[in-house]
């Protein structure tokens, strides 16, 4: 049961059920989420005209959806930060040069790179 109250709340997504489409709203407050609300998706819709992840102030009464106002500021501003976020993972980290490795690394690469001459044997004394 959602408490009466003012949030923040996002359009997380719509889900089709055998009689509607639906709303999941995620409820926060000081910019945690509380508490998620499931309603018809026509409630939200209704003059907002909003997708997912859309932010709204809404008003909770009796477990309903009282009243809700987008907020084209937050919903902006959460998209930006979101889109940071995603650039930010995506950039590769600098490449280390062998000096960077740790002296077990170092050895590593180098016992890797010996090849079959450096082994003492070549393909012909597998022949034998």
């Amino acid at each position: 049961m959602v408490q009466d109250g003012e949030y923040t709340a996002v359009l997380d997504r719509f889900e089709e059920t055998e009689r509607e489409t639906v709303a999941v709203l995620l409820l926060e407050r000081g910019g945690e989420t509380v508490d998620e609300l499931v309603v018809p998706a026509a409630e939200v819709l209704r003059g907002l005209g909003v997708g997912p992840d859309a932010v709204l102030s809404v008003a909770v009464t009796d477990d309903g959806l009282a009243h809700a106002t987008f907020d084209l500021e937050a919903t902006e501003d959460r998209g930006a930060r979101a889109q940071e976020r995603f650039d930010a993972l995506a950039r590769r980290p600098p490449r280390r040069s062998s000096d960077d490795r740790e002296p077990d690394e170092r050895q590593r690469t180098e016992d890797e790179g010996h090849d079959a001459e450096d082994a003492g044997w070549t393909a012909e004394r597998d022949e034998e």
